[in-house]
C-alpha cells in the first residue's frame, strides 16, 4: 500500500508567473539542498513518484508525493523533522502551508 502526501502551499499577493518560479523561491526559503539531493535520489530510485500543479492566478502550488511504503517509513523516521522545519521557513516567508497524508 503506497503513502501519498498532498502538499499545498499558497503564496498571498504572489506574482509568479509559473511553477519554476514559485519552486525557487520556495527552495530558497527552505535552504536545504542536501535535502533536495535526498528526496532527488528518491524519485530516481523509483521510490517516490511526484507530480506537481501551479494556478498563477491564485498562487496555488500542488505537490502530490506517492511513496512506497518502506521509503516513506525511512523519510518519516528520519527526514520529517526537516520537513517541519521547512514548512515553518516557508510560513516566516509568507507562504500558507497545508500537508495531508493518506
Amino acid at each position: 500500500m503506497a503513502v501519498v502526501n498532498t502538499i499545498t502551499i499558497v503564496k498571498s499577493g504572489g506574482t509568479y508567473a509559473d511553477v519554476d518560479e514559485m519552486r525557487t523561491a520556495m527552495r530558497t526559503a527552505m535552504n536545504n539542498e542536501a535535502y533536495f539531493d535526498h528526496m532527488a535520489d528518491l524519485r530516481a530510485a523509483n521510490s517516490l513518484a511526484v507530480t506537481e500543479d501551479f494556478d498563477a492566478e491564485t498562487q496555488t502550488y500542488t505537490l502530490v508525493r506517492n511513496w512506497d511504503d518502506s521509503a516513506y517509513a525511512t523519510w518519516n523516521s528520519g527526514k520529517s523533522a526537516e520537513a517541519g522545519a521547512h514548512r515553518t521557513a516557508l510560513e516566516s516567508a509568507g507562504f500558507t502551508v497545508d500537508s495531508q497524508i493518506t
